[in-house]
């Protein structure tokens, strides 16, 4: 045990620092304060004033008597303290103080406490159980038997101090999360979040929080650490078992940290470059088409392989010399394009050891908005290692779609399977502009679960319905589909559309390169189906990217060295 020194006072600290947990537990019941926005600053800045003022007292005061007095080894000062001054009457008036303190803390423990299941219930993270009112009472009953029953047989497991260490724990780490939450919120346009009170310091108060919350965890020791992982991984265990597919979120973490809380504005007159790797004669056709309906200017990217043994250098000026025949098809059939008047072009031939390589390179040294991709082999994303389409899906920083079958000459209804996200949001972007130049008319589908709730059913009618409406010059229809199968749902409706437009799944880090539902719609679909996937910041894609450019770097720099 650290009696002496730095460490000693970091220890006490941590052990201490539970005496400020009810300035978090202010912000679990900022629901039922009356006027928030001014009283709950107030309560916070006085609550800490106050405990610290009160705290630093005590503490000169128990030193300067236990100084006065001689060392006083005890693990009761005040009572001790009062005895001496006051003598028995001094020594049960603190008992009684400590007492009442105990229960006050116990109570307003246990109604914060109390809240938090109350609120996850409410998102339906945890059963509708715990959101139950007390008729007479109005209090989340339930959750406060809980809540109180498992205080009660924590207190039986831990002996005084470790229930401190683990409080301290806890509460350094929520105060991490608070202060990091303040940083990350207050630099973002979140709707409805319109703080009436602003740190003047923002953001050294928080760091400063942060730095010091963290330096507190180690001196606490292992075991409450341990604890707090463990309750930590308990919680995302709970939510992959029990929430995952009942609470779904509007937004997420990565979609603060992009500040993309709500779907971009597309706008309509935004001018739009696509690229479109051009391989096989017989589908550039399908792909340049589709290419002059989405973009106003089209990049057609032939890329020839160079074999790993041969320089790319080598491989340029015997091109030049011969101008393989090949290449002149490509560009003589992409010469026809573009058919709308005003939309421009340009073509590259490129060299290359990978063709997904010059495929990414390209895309970003044009600057392109949109990369248009052909699947038409029955394996194509079987993920066997090589396949072009699938090492660009696991890299590209672009926005990508993915057209399956052939595109029809004449197109005069699209689907779109629509969920509220951003693939398919834009997803429904691309199919007016694909209406705008085919003069289809679109229907919306989105699937529901005959379970649903009557409201959600109804918002959701009510946000079809607006969309359905806002637009003056395409016709839009939608439809909403009651199935416990989405994937049967849509193929059905693909069945009367001549293109059916599907977004890729929303997940940033998922194992496959494409979602489950858009590979298998793709695959059954009997009709042409656009899979569209969006770029975005964080996520598997610009991870791997960068790693990639990382690594070259590395072994030209590797490279450059052996040869000096």
């Amino acid at each position: 045990t650290i009696t002496s020194g730095s460490g000693a006072i970091l220890t006490t600290t941590g052990i201490i620092f539970i005496s400020y947990l009810g300035l978090a537990e202010l912000a679990s019941i900022s629901e039922e304060v009356k006027n928030p926005s001014k009283n709950l600053p107030r309560a916070f800045i006085a609550s800490a004033v106050v405990v610290t003022v009160f705290y630093v007292l005590i503490m000169v005061a128990v030193v300067g008597v236990s100084f006065s007095y001689g060392s006083m080894a005890t693990i009761t000062p005040l009572a001790d303290i009062a005895d001496l001054i006051y003598g028995e009457t001094g020594k049960f008036l603190i008992v009684i103080a400590a007492l009442l303190a105990t229960l006050s803390t116990a109570n307003g423990v246990i109604l914060s406490s109390s809240r938090f299941p109350f609120a996850m219930s409410r998102d339906l993270l945890m059963p509708q159980w715990f959101v139950e009112i007390h008729k007479k009472y109005e209090t989340p009953h339930n959750s406060i038997l809980i809540t109180g029953m498992i205080m009660i047989i924590i207190l039986f497991l831990f002996d005084i101090e470790q229930l401190a260490r683990l409080g301290g724990t806890f509460n350094i780490l929520i105060y991490v999360l608070l202060n990091t939450a303040v940083i990350i919120l207050r630099k973002r346009t979140l709707p409805g979040y319109e703080p009436t009170f602003r740190d003047p310091f923002f953001p050294v108060t928080q760091m400063i929080g942060i730095g010091g919350s963290l330096i507190l965890l180690p001196v606490l020791g292992s075991l409450p650490l341990l604890f707090a992982i463990s309750l930590v991984i308990l919680g995302v265990w709970w939510h992959w078992f029990y929430g995952k597919d009942k609470a779904i979120p509007e937004y997420n973490i990565f979609d603060l940290l992009e500040n993309n809380i709500e779907p971009a504005i597309i706008k309509p007159n935004n001018v739009v470059k696509v690229l479109v790797p051009i391989s096989s004669i017989k589908h550039e056709n399908d792909l340049l088409k589709l290419a002059d309906y989405l973009g106003d200017e089209i990049v057609g990217l032939h890329v020839i392989k160079v074999p790993d043994q041969t320089a790319l250098k080598f491989a340029q000026e015997a091109f030049h010399e011969k101008q393989i025949e090949i290449d002149s098809d490509f560009k003589e059939e992409f010469e026809k394009y573009p058919v709308i008047v005003g939309h421009k072009r340009k073509y590259i031939t490129a060299f290359d050891h990978s063709v997904s390589n010059s495929i990414i390179e390209q895309a970003e040294i044009e600057n392109v908005d949109l990369v248009i991709m052909g699947w038409h082999e029955s394996n194509r994303f079987q993920y066997s290692l090589g396949d072009v389409t699938n090492e660009v899906l696991s890299s590209l920083k672009r926005h990508i779609v993915i057209l399956k079958g052939y595109f029809s000459d004449r197109i005069t209804k699209i689907g779109v399977a629509y969920n509220g996200k951003d693939n398919s949001v834009y997803g429904l972007h691309l199919a007016k502009k694909l209406a705008l130049n085919t003069g289809a008319k679109i229907e919306i589908i989105t699937v529901i679960s005959p379970d649903e709730e009557k409201e959600r059913k109804k918002k959701i009618k009510e946000e079809l319905q607006s969309i359905s409406d806002s637009e003056e010059v395409i016709p839009i229809t939608f439809k909403i589909l009651e199935r416990y199968s989405v994937e049967d749902a849509i193929l059905e409706a693909s069945k009367c559309s001549d293109l059916t437009i599907i977004g890729d799944s929303s997940q940033r880090f998922k194992i496959s390169f494409l979602g489950t539902l858009p590979q298998r719609v793709a695959r059954h679909s009997k009709n042409p189906v656009l899979i569209v996937k969006k770029a975005k910041p964080i996520s598997k894609q610009y991870i791997i990217y960068s790693l990639r450019k990382i690594s070259l770097k590395l072994y030209t720099k590797f490279a450059h060295f052996l040869k000096e």
